[in-house]
């Protein structure tokens, strides 16, 4: 006698590295997922955009379905969610944000990295108090306001403002110091500053960075401590 066997082909896993694009009208927009399943064998997950300062931006919401693969990421660009189909190392779809749809290409590059959400330290006591300074952002100029201060919770929180034709608040998520290198990032608008202290001053350098957009910024600590 002889038996057949009948397969049952298992989905193939959306775990991995995926990199490629979002097609954009008029621009392409790059972009880098890791995902992967914890100890519990639940989704994790994490998103870079290169190009526009969102480095380890956590998904959310993912949920895997045999080949279909869905999930949001947090926090970042009006929240997007990203929605597709894995066929071997390819991973197609469309990228959903604010009622408007374009589809992605992306392809399994290596094992997934898939990086914790990052949290806020406390800044040096020289980092703490009023800054203000300069840019210039697509021929414009504007005036910058930073106020930095350590917390009870033992983390800092940041105010910034950047002055054009009016004065704009930006939300700060996120405040990091690492030796002489500060990060600002508000995850929303999508905005970075990274900055240097200049060592035995009270000036800092680096760039602010909006989107695709990157400016050089300099601070200075303030003469007299300013409200907003």
């Amino acid at each position: 006698m002889i038996t057949l066997a009948l397969g049952c082909y298992a989905a193939e896993s959306p775990a991995g590295r995926w990199e490629g694009m979002v097609r954009i009208p008029d621009r392409d927009l790059n972009i880098v997922i890791d995902l992967a399943q914890d100890s519990a064998g639940q989704w994790v997950g994490s998103a870079v955009l290169p190009g526009t300062g969102v480095r380890g931006a956590a998904l959310s919401d993912i949920r895997v379905n045999g080949d279909e693969v869905s999930f949001g990421i947090k926090r970042v660009l009006g929240g997007p969610v990203l929605k597709g189909r894995v066929d071997g190392d390819a991973f197609t779809g469309n990228y959903e944000q604010a009622g408007n749809s374009a589809p992605f290409e992306l392809r399994r590059t290596g094992s997934a990295q898939v990086e914790m959400p990052r949290k806020s330290t406390a800044v040096a006591a020289e980092l703490q108090g009023d800054w203000v300074g300069e840019m210039q952002l697509m021929g414009r100029r504007f005036h910058v306001k930073l106020n930095l201060a350590n917390q009870s919770s033992g983390k800092a929180a940041a105010r910034l403002i950047v002055i054009g034709k009016q004065e704009n608040v930006i939300p700060v998520d996120l405040v990091i110091q690492d030796e002489d290198t500060l990060t600002l990032v508000s995850f929303d608008d999508g905005i970075t500053v990274d900055a240097r202290l200049a060592k035995g001053s009270k000036e800092m350098s680096g760039s602010f960075t909006e989107g695709p957009l990157e400016a050089p910024l300099s601070l200075r600590m303030a003469e007299h401590k300013e409200h907003s």
